[in-house]
């Protein structure tokens, strides 16, 4: 693709800032290729990114640490361990560029990874970004998750929604009978983490949804330098909570893993404090 297009300078004026963010060197060389449809891959040296579009980009990866985490918001899902520490089951909806499925399948050495992706255009870039062959602990099934989602019952504990296009959110990955159909196939004390965007029109009715098939047993919190928030919901009875217990398990994690997870609160304090909230 042409370099002198106004998508391609957008695109590359994105992964720039985000691999100088990383420490990475602002001379390098950046390749721009286009895949089919609106699928793009930006190269460099060190880093291949994922884009949908010329401003967001919907996955790093490290050519040197291929399964570490870079984009905040990816950090910020990975707050299920703070109340989950030891998940045995991982579903997740969205591959993109793989690093929420690699991470998982790398960090939860015991516990198994499934992914639903329906792009063929994304499950093409597979083994450029590293993702590891379907195996015992580790699957990826081409499938659309809205029709996938209500055949599963009590089949995982921790669930991540990531299911972004290039038009953002799909409906049907957002809507009440979906976010239904993902309480029902999670296990009794399963946790829902979802990444939300705060520009979307839609993101005060997805809240809202969320906490009425989880009965309000929910947190947010913010995915810093980004407009992404990230809600997770208890399917157990037992209310979540972000205490001292919780800060001290956030600190570990951002000693030993250099994971930014933010501070979660309840919804009922979000919308008080949200100037945007309706």
């Amino acid at each position: 693709m042409r370099e002198d297009s106004f998508l391609s300078r957008l695109v590359l004026w994105a992964v720039k800032k985000e691999i100088l963010s990383m420490g990475g060197d602002q001379d390098n060389d950046y390749v721009l290729s286009k895949k089919n449809g609106d699928t793009f891959t930006v190269a460099t040296p060190e880093a291949l990114c994922l884009h949908f579009d010329g401003l967001n980009i919907q996955s790093l990866m490290s050519l040197r640490e291929p399964y570490k985490l870079y984009l905040s918001y990816t950090q910020a899902m990975m707050g299920f361990k703070l109340f989950k520490p030891h998940p045995h089951h991982i579903l997740i909806v969205g591959l993109g560029g793989g690093s929420l499925s690699k991470y998982c399948h790398k960090r939860f050495p015991k516990a198994r990874t499934t992914t639903l992706e329906i792009s063929e255009e994304v499950l093409a870039l597979r083994q450029e970004f590293h993702i590891p062959d379907d195996g015992e602990r580790f699957k990826v099934i081409k499938t659309d998750a809205a029709v996938y989602m209500p055949n599963q019952h009590e089949v995982a504990d921790v669930l991540l929604l990531d299911g972004f296009t290039s038009d953002g959110l799909p409906d049907n990955l957002c809507s009440l009978q979906f976010y239904n159909d993902c309480y029902y196939a999670l296990e009794e004390d399963g946790l829902l983490v979802a990444n939300l965007h705060r520009e979307d029109l839609r993101f005060n009715t997805q809240l809202n949804r969320i906490s009425t098939v989880f009965d309000g047993n929910c947190l947010i919190g913010y995915a810093e330098n980004c407009g992404n928030y990230i809600v997770i919901a208890s399917k157990s009875a037992r209310r979540l909570f972000d205490d001292v217990q919780i800060d001290i398990r956030r600190l570990v994690v951002k000693t030993k893993k250099n994971l930014s997870i933010p501070h979660f609160e309840t919804f009922e304090t979000f919308f008080r404090n949200d100037s945007f909230a309706e």
